[in-house]
Parts: structure tokens; C-alpha cells; sequence
């Protein structure tokens, strides 16, 4: 069960004032501004990715969207790894929604504003497992998302990454770590993390720990996220766990400052 920690309610008036004042003074992102592409299990990627002609595959999309589309993505199983190298805009983002239950391997994302929701992953074929996001993009969104058992860790940023968004995401038994962070000015925030573990059940691995949480870079918010069942027990045999660790900054020199 997922647990989402709730900011304490505002009574004073004052306070809801500025807060209206500032909420109808800021734009909000438009989604959806482009086109609305839909995938199925049932679907051909020669068909031109209406909903009543659907892709069959999830990089059929990858490979086609520009700034302002949105992919919907029939409930089934896909077993891809997807690379997303397109990038939206500010007011313009991209947006993979899952539509139900839809399975893959994970997803590679390389293109700047890019949302991704709803989907779960979980390793199909060891020899193309890694990371169940794996980001080098800016100003992404990985929200809501099931990552189960993945290879090397649930969620990795890149050293170069900034101002992303991973919120309310389930991580469970993933090695070595639920997320091992990088960049700069990412939100990390109501994500459960359960039971990270050393070795993967089914894959060949050698890892040192079973973290949590990695975190290096500067300027993070770390705040809300539900992490347990760190302990020693299968597949845990000799690890160093921590639920949030930070160290030295083993890749690109990057330490970890300024987090809160």
C-alpha cells in the first residue's frame, strides 16, 4: 500500500489569498496541445496511430511524437525497452499515459519535457535490462509508475540532468537502489520504496548495496517518500543498505550539496 504524506491543512485567510493570487497569476502547462496518438496489443505500426487504427508497439510512438503530443497506451503486454528522444516544451511537454495495466522493460529518456505515467516495468529479457528509467533528459515527469526487480536500480538521473520530477512512483525489490539520483534541481517526492535488494532473483548481478534512495548533485528536494524493509534476507547477502546514502559522488565528480 502506498503511502502519500499529506501537507497539513491551511486555515488562516491570508495565507489562501496569496495562495489564489499566485495559483491564477502563473500559467499552467497546456497537455495535449498536439496530437493524441493511441497504442494497443492489437494494433499495427503501419496504422497511423489513431484510436481506431493503433500502433502496435510503444517505440512506434517514441519514434513518431513531436512537442505537445500525447501517447495513450492500451492496458497489455509490451516487453519493449523504449528510447524517447523527441523533446516538448515548457508549455509544450510529451506525455506517455498508460491506460490500465501495460507492462515493458523500461525507458530510456533522452529528450527534454517528457512525462511518463501509469506504466509498469519489470525485466523481459536480462541481456537489454538496466535501469527501469534511465534519464539524461531535462524537465521530465515520471509519476505514478510500478517499477519491479530491474537490474541495476529503479530510477537513475544523469550527472548533466536538471529540474525533473519523480513523484508518487512504487519501487519494489529493485538492486542495488529504488533511485540513485544526479543532475541538478530534481523533486523527488511520495515515491514508496520497498524491500531494495544486492542480487536480482533472475538475472546474473554483482551489486554493494541495497539502498533506498543514492543521491548526489545539488539543489535537490527529497521530502514525502515512504522507505522499508531494509534488511539482510534473500537476496540481500552482504550489502551495505542505507535507506537515503550520499557519498563522495562516484560519477562525474558530482558530491551532493544544497539538498533538502
Amino acid at each position: 500500500m502506498r503511502q502519500v504524506i499529506k501537507a497539513p491543512l491551511f486555515r488562516h485567510g491570508l495565507f489562501l489569498f496569496f495562495f489564489a493570487l499566485i495559483m491564477t497569476s502563473t500559467p499552467a502547462p497546456v497537455l495535449g496541445a498536439g496530437t493524441t496518438y493511441y497504442v494497443d496489443p492489437s494494433g499495427n505500426d503501419s496504422n497511423p496511430g489513431t484510436a481506431s487504427q493503433p500502433w502496435r508497439t510503444i517505440q512506434k510512438a517514441a519514434d513518431s511524437v513531436t512537442a505537445g503530443d500525447t501517447v495513450i497506451v492500451q492496458a497489455g503486454v509490451y516487453g519493449e525497452s523504449v528510447n524517447i528522444s523527441a523533446s516538448g516544451t515548457t508549455t509544450d511537454p510529451i506525455l506517455f499515459q498508460a491506460q490500465g495495466t501495460v507492462e515493458l522493460n523500461r525507458f530510456t529518456l533522452a529528450g527534454d519535457y517528457l512525462q511518463v505515467k501509469g506504466f509498469t516495468l519489470k525485466v523481459f529479457s536480462c541481456g537489454d535490462a538496466s535501469f527501469g528509467f534511465d534519464v539524461t533528459g531535462d524537465y521530465f515527469l515520471i509519476e505514478d509508475n510500478n517499477i519491479i526487480e530491474m537490474v541495476d536500480g529503479g530510477i537513475s538521473t544523469a550527472p548533466a540532468t536538471s529540474n525533473g520530477v519523480i513523484r508518487n512512483n512504487y519501487l519494489y525489490h529493485n538492486a542495488q537502489t529504488g533511485i540513485e539520483l544526479h543532475g541538478q534541481n530534481h523533486l523527488i517526492e511520495n515515491n514508496e520504496i520497498r524491500r531494495p535488494i544486492q542480487d536480482h532473483p533472475t538475472c546474473s548481478s554483482s551489486n554493494d548495496d541495497a539502498n533506498g534512495i543514492e543521491y548526489f548533485g545539488s539543489g535537490h528536494i527529497i521530502r514525502g517518500n515512504f522507505i522499508h524493509e531494509v534488511w539482510y534476507g534473500d537476496y540481500v547477502r552482504r550489502a551495505h543498505m542505507d535507506c537515503i546514502q550520499t557519498y563522495g559522488g562516484w560519477r562525474s565528480g558530482d558530491p551532493a550539496r544544497n539538498t533538502n
